[in-house]
């Protein structure tokens, strides 16, 4: 139900480009986190891996955060907390430089 749900959030989208590459990535968001909750960790990476560089392409800083900060969770859970590392580091980085430092906590955290 969560999955059927999180495909609607993603058609939702406005004809704005930058809006529509927002809905997109918060619909995206909701898919990785009920494939996580499903323990379909391979999954959720991948798609967390695309929705990564579609907010760098479409330079939303402050969603690449959550997205990296969704995939340092996604290995965490996993049981690979190495294989979160890099995404951990990279989410602090990024909050570092945009003065997020909420969202540097929450990584940290992680």
């Amino acid at each position: 139900a969560s999955m059927h749900t999180a495909s609607h959030l993603s058609a939702l989208a406005a004809p704005q480009p930058e809006v529509d590459a927002e809905s997109k990535i918060e619909g995206g968001q909701a898919t990785i986190e009920a494939l996580l909750a499903a323990g379909r960790y391979s999954e959720a990476a991948d798609l967390a891996c695309h929705l990564s560089h579609a907010c760098l392409r479409a330079g939303l800083h402050l969603k690449s955060v959550q997205v990296l900060h969704l995939l340092a969770r996604i290995y965490n859970q996993a049981g690979s907390p190495i294989g979160a590392l890099p995404y951990v580091m990279s989410c602090r980085s990024l909050c570092n430089s945009l003065h997020l430092e909420l969202e540097a906590a929450a990584a940290t955290v992680t």
